[in-house]
């Protein structure tokens, strides 16, 4: 008798465990729903893998993240109230795409696990979650899902549960993000509207058979089944919706494909490359479908010589040409050359940097060198030299070895075309940290691309800065159509220096700033709160529309952006109206959490604004540069 009483109580322990590890279920007559955890108990991280497993009876589908052109998500909230302080975020395996009332959508049928990922306090107590469910399930008709789940967990060391082998596959069915190995084109010509999206050639893992290919980021736009053009291109027609992407729009392209060795799908987040007016179907070459962009590269860096970072060298420039009137033609040419070639060969390092760092494995960032207090210690250096030079109580020399190299009568000519040469360095230097408009875009898309493509897109930026020098250095007759010398040149060298002397000050704050600021620093404004990626997920859960702002003390554009847009009456009234939590993202110092956040977006430099509602969960990202209307579009779009 002893022996049956401890069986039976070994079997009631285990079969108490086992069910510590799912909730109840929530029934209907056509699905049922739970929550299961890959672990028996509560454990010590703070952190619990659990999946929301539904079962639907034949016919019956529920929708994808992005339900395609009828339906709305799953979601499952944490009730706050008597769960305080933890939050669920829900991952969606890859889905299938199918036919509901002759609409395109996506989504599952049968039985289904959804992982969640649960946080929460890591203290010793007992995990006690009370959740709610809400989805929409379709067959004929579409019925709305609510309702609660409660898991409960004991404290303790993970253990790992029945469910931990099922979840794991579940989580590994997840599309990840992967960097771009496409591009993508729209097209609206007299042969379709639609998305054509084209296969890197310098990627290996081309043999591939594409299934299916699920867009992402175009509000009100859906998009078709893929139709294979060639080897490597397959266009997406335009099923719904009166949208059109924009040239730099940010899409989220979900492969599903297979090759030799099985299975392949992930998700990559890239910008529009260029859109196609040609009835020609075909794009000769992948090279041509990029040429927009490189010329897109070249405005960007000619519009960045406009730039208050820019301009205080271009000024000296300009009074360089000045003391050149009258010249030997020879001369000139050879300076401003040489100026460009200043420019052209820290383009050339930069992308080497730049491919150095990706090639570490490490995250790559447009300006990310005014993150480091050595390079503004040297760069405060340079730029009081030449701040001090403009009122001539310093004067730049030769270095002793070069003059006893060079003969004596080209000391001059050689020492003005190192300082040419320098001056020309020091622009691109200045230029990072002043974005503009089409910088961003050929920004990301270098960087997001091939090893050829970010040398020859930021080649091509480097000729956009340099053309006032190659302009003059192709045509030097320019130079006699100037003004001749005179007194006012002394005072044109005054005002020079003292553009110079204000960014010479602004450098030497961001070292100041850079040595002296430790840990995560918080916002000036107190109507502001500090970027932390579990308070958005709470917040986006909590049906609340946030405002992220990515900025740094080093952005000239996020200075001008809060300045004349996020500061103004208008935009603080119409934020206020919809009851916008502000959210910031100091990038000023390295940030590993924003690093990645950025890439997870494929921008890899800054400003970066972003829009997240319970109705637009990934997102809906600004443009750079700031504008009202643009922020009450995109406000509109959130409260859908």
């Amino acid at each position: 008798m002893k022996l049956i009483l401890l069986f039976m109580a070994l079997i009631s322990g285990l079969s108490s465990l086992a069910h510590a590890a799912e909730s109840d279920w929530l029934q209907t007559d056509f699905a049922k729903i739970r929550l299961i955890s890959a672990s028996e108990t509560k454990g010590l991280t703070g952190s619990l893998d659990a999946g929301l497993e539904i079962q639907m009876e034949e016919g019956w589908k529920i929708y994808w993240r992005s339900p395609g052109e009828a339906g709305l998500p799953p979601q499952l909230f944490v009730n706050q109230a008597r769960s305080p302080a933890s939050f669920a975020r829900l991952s969606f395996p890859l889905p299938k795409r199918f036919q509901l009332f002759g609409l395109d959508t996506f989504g599952y049928g049968g039985r289904l696990v959804l992982p969640v990922r649960f946080t929460f306090p890591a203290d010793g107590s007992d995990l006690d979650l009370y959740t709610e469910f809400d989805g929409l399930i379709c067959s004929d008709i579409c019925v709305p899902v609510a309702g609660p789940l409660r898991l409960s967990l004991p404290a303790g060391a993970q253990q790992s549960s029945i469910y931990a082998q099922e979840l794991a596959i579940a989580n590994a069915r997840v599309p990840r993000q992967q960097m771009a190995v496409l591009t993508a084109s729209y097209r609206n010509d007299a042969s379709g509207k639609g998305l054509l999206v084209q296969f890197d050639d310098n990627v290996q893992q081309y043999d591939l058979t594409i299934s299916d290919i699920l867009i992402e980021g175009l509000v009100g736009a859906n998009f078709g089944k893929p139709e294979q053009l060639s080897d490597k291109r397959y266009f997406l027609p335009q099923t719904s919706g009166k949208a059109e992407l924009q040239l730099g729009d940010p899409v989220t392209l979900t492969i599903d494909a297979s090759d030799k060795d099985g299975t392949i799908f992930y998700e990559t987040s890239i910008a529009v490359t260029a859109g196609i007016s040609s009835s020609n179907d075909a794009i000769s070459s992948n090279q041509s479908a990029n040429l927009p962009i490189w010329l897109i590269a070249f405005l960007g860096g000619l519009i960045l010589n406009l730039m208050p970072c820019v301009l205080p060298v271009l000024s000296i420039k300009v009074s360089s040409v000045l003391m050149m009137a009258g010249a030997h033609k020879r001369q000139i040419r050879a300076r401003f050359f040489a100026s460009a070639a200043g420019v052209l060969t820290s383009f050339a390092l930069l992308a080497l940097f730049l491919q150095i760092v990706r090639l570490a494995g490490q995250q790559i960032g447009w300006g990310i060198q005014f993150q480091n207090p050595v390079f503004l210690g040297v760069m405060t250096v340079i730029m009081g030299i030449f701040t001090l030079s403009l009122f001539d109580v310093v004067t730049i020399r030769m270095p002793a070895f070069v003059m006893r190299i060079i003969p004596a009568r080209n000391h001059n000519v050689s020492s003005g075309l190192l300082s040419d040469f320098g001056a020309g360095m020091l622009a691109t230097l200045l230029a990072t940290p002043c974005s503009a408009p089409f910088v961003g875009t050929a920004v990301t898309y270098a960087l997001s691309q091939s090893d050829v493509h970010l040398y020859g897109t930021l080649l091509m930026m480097g000729v956009g800065l340099a053309s006032p020098w190659l302009l003059f250095g192709f045509m030097p007759q320019l130079v006699s159509a100037l003004p001749k010398p005179g007194q006012w040149m002394v005072r044109l060298k005054q005002v020079l220096g003292l553009l110079m002397a204000g960014t010479f000050i602004w450098v030497l704050m961001l070292f100041g700033s850079a040595i002296g600021m430790t840990g995560d620093k918080q916002p000036v404004d107190a109507n502001w709160i500090a970027f932390d990626e579990a308070v958005l997920d709470q917040l986006i859960a909590d049906d609340k529309i946030i405002f992220v702002d990515v900025t740094a003390d080093w952005c000239i554009t996020c200075k001008a952006n809060k300045a004349f847009v996020l500061d103004t009456e208008p935009v603080q009234a119409l934020l206020a109206q919809s009851d916008v939590v502000m959210m910031q993202a100091d990038w000023t110092l390295p940030d590993e959490r924003i690093s990645a956040f950025l890439a997870r977006y494929e921008r890899f430099g800054i400003p970066f604004d972003i829009i997240y509602s319970s109705a637009a969960p990934t997102g809906i990202i600004l443009p750079e540069i700031l504008t009202l209307s643009a922020i009450e579009k995109a406000l509109g779009e959130a409260n859908q």
